[in-house]
């Protein structure tokens, strides 16, 4: 009977272990949920500041060195979180590809999108950052410039990776996420259509998906940076040449 005993034991204190080991795993989950949380919160405040500048104050010199001075102190915090996120890895030409093919990838969805379901109107959230744009507003640009390395740092980084292991559980919940925020000035004005919540949510499926291929998360930032730069660089041309919209 005393061998019955011990092998009890054994599978006893396996169990206690194991429930311990599970405990520690899903404390550390929540514990990097917050982080993420903490994160957006923060690269939200540059939004909001960005917003204030624009629309309370005026976008002089001051105010926009002031806006860049903390978004440079943003950026320097992402980047202190990057370094547990392997950003250093060396680029090849198929990453390069991967960087520039993205953002077309997304753009020929979007308008196969906008078609099917018969839209012309852009979300609520786009307008507001074109029409702040073609206005000359040059904090809403650094919003904008700025934000892939917020968002893949927390969605695709902290959420997709650390939290979900990159498993398709994970892909589902960190393009919910990411598409939230966006669709939420729709959600609340009575404009929203699933058009606009897909316009957000399958790039974030995307950028994921090419993050699990390549394995970097530099690829998705720089994509995603691209993919924003676009309207931001054409709405800069028509502004310094005049073109009649």
């Amino acid at each position: 009977m005393w061998f019955f005993d011990v092998e009890w034991d054994v599978n006893l204190l396996n169990l206690v272990w194991y429930n311990d080991f599970l405990k520690e795993v899903y404390m550390n989950k929540i514990k990097l949920f917050l982080l993420a949380i903490f994160l957006f919160v923060m690269s939200q405040s540059g939004t909001l500041l960005s917003a204030y500048i624009t629309i309370e104050l005026s976008p002089n010199i001051l105010n926009t060195s002031l806006l860049a001075l903390f978004f440079i102190f943003l950026i320097s915090c992402f980047l202190f979180i990057s370094t547990k996120l392997n950003l250093k890895s060396k680029l090849t030409k198929s990453d390069i590809k991967y960087v520039f093919m993205t953002p077309i990838a997304i753009f020929v969805i979007n308008v196969i999108t906008k078609a099917l379901f018969n839209i012309t109107d852009n979300s609520q959230n786009q307008e507001a950052i074109l029409s702040d744009i073609s206005k000359g507003f040059i904090p809403v640009s650094l919003v904008l410039l700025t934000a892939p390395l917020f968002e893949e740092i927390i969605f695709r980084g902290i959420i997709y990776q650390k939290i979900f292991n990159k498993n398709i559980i994970g892909l589902l919940i960190q393009a919910f996420l990411f598409s939230l925020p966006h669709i939420l000035p729709d959600i609340l004005g009575g404009t929203f259509h699933l058009a606009f919540f897909l316009q957000y949510f399958i790039p974030a499926i995307i950028y994921a998906l090419v993050y699990k291929k390549t394995n970097k998360l530099e690829i998705p930032i720089l994509a995603h940076f691209v993919n924003n730069v676009f309207p931001v660089l054409i709405l800069v041309i028509i502004i310094i040449f005049e073109i009649p919209l």
